[in-house]
């Protein structure tokens, strides 16, 4: 209950905005550069400030390409990842992903969208992978 208030208060925080018709505004391709860029900033941020955590960050990455390489978007699999590496929101210079409960994707002026939809979660597993690899010096 308290991973889905803190997500209702993020969502708050950043806004909710969506197209006549109830479509997000938010491509696909930009979620990917929400992705990539919240992962490799929160990735990078946190192995400045601990690099012991290196080892979380591994197995997320593994666990993302591992979706990847088998073409499964999965939304949960890739939050799970995030979460057991101790991030429930991965801050971005385009954006949030957050990653408990309702699983969404925010840019900087408040649109947000859920990733649930198989071409938002596929381009959010990629641009996660991107840049973790980035941030981990993977290639």
């Amino acid at each position: 209950m308290k991973n889905i208030l803190l997500v209702l208060a993020l969502a708050g925080l950043v806004g909710c905005s969506t197209t006549p018709g109830g479509t997000s505004s938010i491509t696909p391709e930009t979620v990917n550069k929400i992705a990539r860029l919240a992962a490799f900033g929160s990735a990078a941020g946190v192995l400045e400030s601990n690099p012991a955590a290196r080892a979380d960050l591994e197995r997320a990455r593994v666990i993302i390409a591992t979706l990847v390489a088998g073409k499964q978007w999965d939304v949960a699999q890739l939050a799970a990842a995030f979460q057991n590496a101790g991030f429930k929101v991965l801050h971005g210079e385009r954006g949030v992903l957050i990653v408990t409960g309702a699983i969404l994707a925010a840019d900087l002026s408040g649109r947000t969208v859920d990733l649930h939809n198989s071409a938002y979660a596929e381009q959010a597993i990629l641009g996660a992978l991107d840049g973790l690899n980035l941030a981990l010096g993977q290639h």
